[in-house]
């Protein structure tokens, strides 16, 4: 079964607009209550008015956030702020950004993927996901018609066909090019010329597509693509799509973070009984601060894990004891690769095995939160609102490429790609009355 990757027609913000960083926004999911406020005050059309509008007391059924995301965005289309692209495209995007001290750049192409399910085997996912954020992105769509952000997916690619096709777009003038206040330097080229249209949808129709970040928006999708059906008139409808970035795995710009847990409400909770717990696994020792972990854990072939209790003043630096990696805490039928990660470590062996959560109590965080920087594990671990801290390393790219082909699911959470696809570049109608594009691929 090929992957299908097609051009489509796209809402955009009107060119007229003075600045684009006025109305385009961070995913809804990374952005706080007071950047929400922020960013309505910046622009009267900022995107987070329809993909994370505010809630209020006096909200009904029929007037809430999601209601009102369908009258902005209509709305915005009748007042040309918004505006629908006439020909079909591709749409290349670049983001170049500092990270670690230094200068990247994130290429990559947006496009319409058809919808599989997972088991199918062409869009593979790598974590686990959470209920909660699909019903709400769920309805969203149900009243907007359109993917306000896109899947972020990434592909093999070692041959670098992908930009040896495209490196004469990248060279040309973009549509849109802006430079927040931070530095970051976005660019935008729609590419609809046919002959290189169809020999990137032939180079795409031959890859798998492993999410790297939207699995909630990714099966939110499939979902609507289901609610569709019941009323879908074209024979091949827009809703059995949704909008999906595309990068190689062999990008320099790719850059991955780890995402640390830190446990509370643990009852009767004892330090040093833990430790004697966690000696049975794993081979433990000690480093003086969090920085100190990661410089150590660097070193190893073997992946590590951090663990700081309030009041402590080194951290534990455990790694599996060899003898452990068949232990009864894995899943049976765990490969050796997943069993490798760090993330898989913590949870089967420690939250699940010496803690006693469940896959569930994991699920819906109870007991659990998920931080994104040491610094904030620091705050954590001063503050008192937790009782042990993990810290993990980033999740290398042959790690989730293996486990994705594998057919096997990291523990929720398990990767931070950075940074994050803008909101609201690109907008993609998926009703189910529209027909998508027929692609006419030449014979090789």
């Amino acid at each position: 079964m090929n992957n299908q990757f097609k051009p489509f027609r796209a809402i955009r913000f009107s060119s007229q607009l003075s600045n684009p960083a006025d109305v385009l926004a961070p995913p809804y999911d990374v952005i706080s209550p007071d950047e929400q406020l922020a960013l309505y005050q910046r622009h009267d059309a900022n995107i987070v008015r329809l993909d994370f509008g505010l809630e209020y007391p006096s909200d009904t059924s029929d007037d809430n956030r999601y209601t009102r995301a369908s009258i902005h965005l209509n709305g915005w289309l009748v007042e040309g702020i918004l505006e629908r692209d006439d020909t079909p495209s591709y749409y290349l995007y670049e983001h170049t950004y500092k990270a670690d001290g230094q200068i990247k750049q994130l290429r990559g192409i947006l496009g319409a993927c058809k919808l599989f399910r997972f088991e199918e085997g062409v869009v593979l996912p790598h974590e686990n996901t959470m209920p909660g954020p699909i019903q709400d992105r769920l309805e969203l769509t149900k009243a907007c018609e359109a993917n306000l952000s896109p899947i972020y997916t990434l592909f093999d690619d070692a041959n670098g066909e992908f930009f040896a096709l495209t490196a004469g777009v990248w060279s040309s003038i973009p549509t849109a090019d802006w430079t927040t206040d931070t530095g970051d330097r976005y660019r935008l080229w729609p590419v609809s010329e046919s002959g290189i249209l169809s020999r990137l949808y032939a180079l795409l129709e031959q890859k798998k597509l492993l999410i790297a970040d939207g699995h909630h928006r990714y099966t939110t999708a499939l979902h609507y693509r289901d609610y569709c059906r019941e009323r879908t008139l074209s024979s091949d409808p827009l809703s059995d799509y949704t909008l999906t970035f595309a990068t190689p795995l062999q990008n320099d710009g790719l850059t991955i973070y780890p995402t640390h847990r830190v446990v509370f409400g643990l009852e009767q909770f004892d330090p040093a009984a833990f430790k004697t717990q966690l000696a049975s696994f794993f081979d433990i020792a000690e480093v003086p601060t969090i920085a100190a972990f990661h410089q150590w854990a660097g070193g190893r072939s073997s992946k590590s894990i951090g663990v700081a209790i309030p009041g402590q003043s080194n951290l534990w630096a455990l790694t599996l004891k060899p003898e452990m990696a068949n232990h009864a805490v894995f899943p049976a039928d765990a490969s050796s690769v997943l069993k490798g990660l760090d993330v898989s470590i913590l949870q089967y062996v420690i939250l699940q095995g010496i803690f006693g959560f469940t896959f569930e109590d994991i699920r819906a965080q109870r007991g659990i939160r998920y931080l994104k920087s040491d610094a904030a594990v620091e705050t954590a671990l001063i503050d008192g609102s937790i009782q042990v801290a993990f810290v993990l390393e980033a999740t290398r790219l042959d790690e989730m490429r293996d486990v994705c082909l594998a057919g096997e699911k990291m523990p929720q959470k398990s990767t931070y790609f950075y940074p994050k696809l803008i909101t609201g570049l690109v907008i993609n109608p998926v009703s189910p009355l529209e027909t998508a594009v027929v692609m006419d691929i030449p014979k090789q």
